[in-house]
């Protein structure tokens, strides 16, 4: 077979790949041992850097069945290899056992923990989900998850913002797992995904909102910039973003880079993407230049030493907006960690910047 036909095979199915979401979610991280000392419980993994993380995180197998509040008690070394131990300070679902595939995330929270917020379950449109939790006010923060993640990622500052006076609705991806979305798995970038975001700032605005700003983490930024580019800011009072995905064409290639796919396939793979994204009225660069260019007064946590994304446009957006961005780099916190590694300071910024943008 010709090789130009091969190449052009591969990159459809990669680019296939790149607009779909595993029906299943594995880690990369083997549970070695699991033990109990006294009411303790504690695991064992390989210590790398995906596992040597500062601060409580949420430890993640079987496609979220198990899920733990966890932190770092120590690291050791034996017969030449590196170990990490872990202490669960709170389980949320199941448990972990030897030779369970774990993940870590920043995520921190489950439903069950809002259950005094009195969180509900509300359909922003046909069989997308978001939670919302009241408050006396009128003011809303509107939260949009990251890529493969789920409302839950967002929940973490539900509480805080709910005892500051701010209503929370968290938003569900229609790709989303059931019963938050339609389980589809397909994932457009939020190029379709963004008409979700409009309906619920729609809602706000019919409740009675006064301002609405828009939280997004990681990919949940293409959702907004999506929306940026259709309906403009008028509606949206400020922008906080987590760990942002600010140019998606860099992103998917250093995703195919990582899997070692050749320049070639890759400049087709983009290609084919470029079409598929042209064909629901956008592009990798409207997606970049609506960020740079017409992002409202937006305040962006990031980590320098993102494992996953190259953060240089989020300090070239700050340049081009010096007066409309306002950035907080956690330098050694990974991607979407930058809440765990100072909470503290996070929710302090978080709620100077609220204050501050009317």
């Amino acid at each position: 077979m010709n090789l130009g036909i091969v190449d052009r095979l591969v990159a459809r199915i990669i680019t296939k790949r790149v607009f779909r979401l595993p029906r299943t979610i594995e880690g990369n991280l083997d549970i070695l041992q699991a033990y109990r000392i006294a009411n303790s419980h504690f695991v064992i993994i390989p210590a790398c850097e995906a596992s040597l993380l500062e601060g409580m995180m949420s430890m993640f197998a079987d496609t979220r069945r198990k899920h733990a509040v966890v932190e770092l008690t120590e690291t050791y070394t034996q017969g030449g290899e590196s170990f990490a131990v872990y202490r669960v300070i709170e389980a949320l679902a199941g448990q972990f056992e030897v030779g369970d595939r774990v993940w870590l995330s920043g995520w921190l929270n489950s439903p069950s923990n809002l259950s005094d917020l009195r969180a509900k379950k509300i359909e922003v449109t046909p069989n997308v989900y978001a939670q919302f939790v009241d408050a006396d006010s009128d003011d809303w923060v509107i939260h949009v998850h990251g890529w493969n993640a789920s409302v839950d990622e967002t929940s973490r500052t539900f509480r805080f913002l709910n005892q500051a006076g701010y209503k929370n609705l968290a938003l569900a991806w229609p790709s989303d797992f059931y019963p938050w979305g339609t389980g589809d798995r397909v994932c457009n970038y939020g190029a379709t995904e963004s008409q979700v975001l409009s309906e619920a700032i729609n809602f706000a605005t019919a409740e009675g909102a006064r301002r609405i700003f828009i939280f997004g983490y990681s990919m949940g930024t293409t959702l907004i910039a999506n929306h940026l580019v259709t309906h403009g800011s008028a509606s949206i009072t400020g922008v906080i973003l987590d760990s942002p995905l600010v140019d998606l064409r860099h992103t998917l290639t250093a995703s195919m880079l990582r899997l070692k796919v050749s320049e070639r396939r890759i400049e087709l793979s983009l290609a084919i993407g470029q079409k598929k994204l042209a064909a629901m009225s956008t592009s990798f660069e409207q997606l970049s230049y609506t960020l740079l260019e017409t992002m409202p007064k937006t305040l962006v946590f990031y980590a320098t030493k993102d494992e996953f994304l190259d953060m240089s446009p989020v300090t070239q957006m700050a340049l081009v907006r010096a007066d409309e961005v306002q950035t907080v780099d956690v330098q050694s916190a990974g991607h979407c960690r930058t809440f765990n590694q100072n909470p503290e300071r996070y929710l302090a910024e978080l709620l100077s910047f609220l204050k501050a943008v009317q």
